[in-house]
């Protein structure tokens, strides 16, 4: 129930902030809404908000994972795709659009820290563990 009473008005504040940066109407629920959560009733910067609310879903979506570290081994040909060596000793096998670092660092030999999301292996027809939410450190 929690997690609702934030995707609500997080949502709310998200639309109210389009709305305001592209001068569309408003209605008064929505802006009672966001004076009532205390929300800066003046912020346009809905991209902003967006990437804030981003972050905080992610921290809710792997509250209860261990964050893993490791050192991109090898990025594969095309570019999109390669692998970790955690710290564990495991291989974990990544996309490039679950990188959330400068693309400067996306190479060979540089540490992240990442979680495990078990995904299907579309060439083996089998789920296997996947880094994601890859950040450097």
């Amino acid at each position: 129930m929690l997690a609702m009473n934030y995707q609500k008005k997080h949502s709310n504040y998200l639309e109210y902030s389009i709305r305001l940066n592209k001068e569309w109407s408003i209605e008064d629920r929505l802006t009672e809404e966001i004076e009532e959560a205390g929300l800066d009733t003046a912020n346009t910067e809905y991209w902003k908000i967006k990437k804030d609310l981003k972050n905080f879903w992610n921290s809710l979506k792997y509250k209860d994972q261990e964050l893993k570290t490791g050192i991109i081994s090898n990025i594969l040909l095309n570019g999109k795709v390669g692998f970790i060596d955690g710290d564990d000793g495991n291989s974990y096998f990544f996309r490039k659009f679950d990188f959330r670092g400068n693309n400067s660092e996306f190479k060979e030999y540089t540490s992240v820290s990442f979680y495990i999301e078990n995904r299907l292996d579309k060439s083996k027809g089998e789920i296997k563990p996947n880094a994601v939410n890859i950040n450097t450190i």
